[in-house]
């Protein structure tokens, strides 16, 4: 099935009614250019249906019922039998329809592939005048004239565009107020994207809620309009973690059977808002940007840019841009740090963060676990501070002191792959509350792990 070619479902039952078949297999051949069975548990069924949106077929993936009701529309007088249902003929073919399996991407001749090549085409050689406007746009605005983040947003594009179906495994973050440009440069990235790639989600449950079909198949999906993760009642970090990085979504659509789908989506977050999704302290996920409002109110500069998009050949330009960047070198695991995402951290910090923080240097050394009870964040009840900090620390027995009439004692020793965040994250602290924080606090009650004693450390 050929995305580029316009024939769907309405043409064959135009055909049918201006009585063009001659016979049966001619439907059939017909119909092969817009349908597949894929075999699975619960079969599904791809369907090819243009898309006025992006102006290019796209692949609609059905259920048993669905499949019937549409095909069961259009019928044919055939010299076999009269008034006979597309349904009926297709279940008597459907063999020929029949594939193996379903991926994103694949060469394997009975594997359907949903990835159909990008709409533009790349081209021999790049008109750099023509996209320039935009890539100043990505920039000066996106990246605030961060040329480490400039290049960082370039490779990720890059990525994505050169390696289709493989996930970057990184998600975008772009703050800033109304008319600055965020939506200009996410609308040119879908419409290069055109077909798998989803424009203005608006409601973050949509990804990670009960019905997430909209995350299938999409190479890129722009969740916009976002309030502070404080005021998302629907808001599950952890779920959205996952759809950040994990390959493979279960994927759950009013009306058709559950599914194992492969997630091919990255994610970019435009808000207004300070803190629109949850960041910890060891986060390797998120890239935050805040852009400048030097441009806000300069319609002129805006004007030139959206002429510069609406040229004919602007896309195949910037696809090859894309295409021919040289990202041998790049390592998208390694993001750039930003005072926007050290901000959301901030913000983001759990009542054990601020715990870890506060008691840092107790806790390098291996704090006592009785001492740690005492110090517990009032939020947390027993069992969930033990079980919050197991994660994030090494449980350790000691030789416990004569004179205690104890045989061991136990220590919390933060997880040394750890140290150096909450560090960072201290020396955060201190730049912000000097104050408070140049005076070395009183830890003398405080515990830590005997020199020389040894022990075993018990990983949790």
């Amino acid at each position: 099935m050929d995305l580029d070619d316009p024939f769907t479902l309405v043409d064959i039952e135009m055909k049918i009614y201006n009585q063009e078949y001659e016979c049966d297999e001619d439907i059939v051949t017909d119909m092969l250019r817009i349908m597949r069975i894929i075999n699975q548990k619960n079969d599904i069924f791809i369907m090819k249906r243009y898309d006025s949106t992006v102006k290019r077929c796209t692949f609609d993936i059905l259920s048993d019922d669905a499949a019937q009701k549409k095909l069961s529309k259009a019928k044919w007088d055939g010299f076999r039998k009269k008034n006979l249902k597309l349904w009926s003929l297709f279940q008597e073919c459907a063999g020929v329809f029949r594939l193996r399996d379903i991926s994103f991407i694949s060469d394997e001749q009975d594997v359907f592939s949903i990835f159909q090549g990008w709409k533009h085409k790349q081209l021999e050689e790049i008109n750099m005048s023509k996209i320039q406007l935009y890539l100043d746009l990505i920039k000066d605005v996106i990246a605030a004239n961060d040329n480490n983040i400039y290049e960082y947003i370039l490779n990720w594009i890059s990525f994505i565009i050169q390696h289709p179906g493989v996930k970057s495994r990184v998600a975008i973050v772009i703050r800033g107020v109304q008319g600055t440009g965020k939506n200009t440069f996410t609308d040119v990235l879908c419409d290069l994207m055109a077909g798998y790639s989803a424009k203005n989600i608006t409601d973050i449950e949509e990804i990670t809620g009960n019905f997430n079909s909209v995350i299938e198949n999409k190479s890129l999906i722009i969740l916009n309009e976002l309030k502070n993760f404080t005021e998302q009642r629907a808001l599950n970090s952890n779920a959205l973690k996952s759809v950040i990085t994990d390959d493979v979504q279960r994927i759950n659509e009013k009306f058709v059977a559950r599914r194992d789908s492969q997630n091919v989506a990255n994610l970019i977050f435009i808000s207004n808002n300070y803190c629109p999704v949850k960041i910890e302290a060891t986060d390797r996920r998120y890239l935050v940007c805040q852009t400048p409002d030097a441009h806000r109110h300069n319609f002129e500069h805006f004007d030139k840019i959206h002429q510069a998009i609406k040229q004919a050949d602007f896309y195949d330009n910037l696809l090859t841009f894309f295409m021919k960047r040289d990202i041998s070198q790049a390592n998208l695991q390694v993001i750039p740090m930003t005072e926007a995402k050290k901000d959301i951290q901030k913000v983001s910090k759990s009542p054990v963060e601020n715990f870890v923080v506060k008691y840092l240097k107790q806790l390098k050394q291996g704090m006592e676990c009785n001492q740690a009870l005492d110090c517990k964040p009032k939020e947390l009840t027993e069992f969930q501070f033990k079980a919050q900090l197991k994660a994030i620390c090494d449980y350790e027995r000691k030789n416990a002191p004569k004179c205690s009439g104890m045989k061991k004692i136990g220590y919390y020793k933060l997880k040394p792959g750890l140290v150096q965040d909450y560090e960072s994250m201290k020396d955060e602290e201190n730049e912000i509350n000097d104050d408070d924080d140049n005076e070395e606090e009183d830890y003398t009650n405080l515990k830590i792990i005997p020199n020389d004693q040894d022990g075993d450390v018990i990983n949790q």
